[in-house]
């Protein structure tokens, strides 16, 4: 045994009066080369090597030109082009950058603190933005409601209330006629913020759209 290091002399710990340490053991096999597959992406100028697991769990190669002899001798097929059918490389890229969760793509409570990404999580959070949803035109995002919009909404709404208390009771029709451009004046005022008229993409919404635990592969898999 060595006396200085990470190894300790065996008698030591016993002169010390210390039988016995705890310690927390994990034990890791490697999966059969059959489930693993390599991709090689290139993307504009972004370009990487990744390990695929099942057809699920994208792992990044840092280091391909040592790294890939070793799997292709272990068995590990390719590397070959990304496929099609698979979420775009862009989509899984970004996924590396999010934080870990059961209903984010990144992250596998059983491979550790290992940075892996869910392609089932990143399609089914696509598919979760791409619901239509009705929504009001405050809430789309890239879209400003000009604020002359409830400011002559106001004006016209002020000018009609001092209308109807100058004009006589008798003259009916035109207090009707004010009533209704109040009733106008008020609902062009509020209907942008407020009424869900605009059926869109949960994509295009100003505040971010996360997919509910409830439809994360991620948590179906656990239960």
């Amino acid at each position: 045994m060595f006396s200085d290091g990470i190894f300790w002399d065996s008698g030591v710990h016993p002169q010390e009066g210390v039988e016995s340490i705890p310690a927390r053991v994990y034990e890791r096999t490697y999966p059969e080369p059959s489930r693993i597959i390599i991709y090689r992406i290139q993307v504009s100028a972004f370009s990487a090597t990744w390990a695929v697991l099942d057809g699920r769990w994208v792992e990044n190669i840092p280091n391909p030109s040592w790294t890939l002899p070793l799997m292709k001798a272990y068995g590990v097929k390719g590397p070959t082009s990304w496929p099609i059918d698979f979420p775009k490389a862009e989509q899984v890229q970004l996924a590396f950058f999010m934080p870990k969760g059961t209903t984010s793509p990144l992250g596998n409570p059983e491979f550790g603190d290992e940075p892996v990404v869910d392609l089932e999580t990143v399609v089914a959070t696509q598919n979760f933005k791409d619901e239509s949803v009705r929504t009001a035109v405050f809430d789309l995002r890239d879209v400003k409601i000009d604020h002359r919009v409830w400011q002559i909404s106001l004006g016209i709404t002020l000018a009609c209330f001092a209308l109807l208390r100058l004009v006589p009771e008798e003259f009916s029709e035109t207090r009707i006629l004010i009533g209704i451009a109040l009733g106008a004046a008020m609902t062009g005022g509020v209907m942008p913020y407020v009424v869900p008229f605009v059926t869109t993409k949960r994509r295009r919404l100003a505040q971010n759209q996360y997919l509910p635990r409830a439809r994360a592969p991620k948590n179906n898999q656990s239960t």
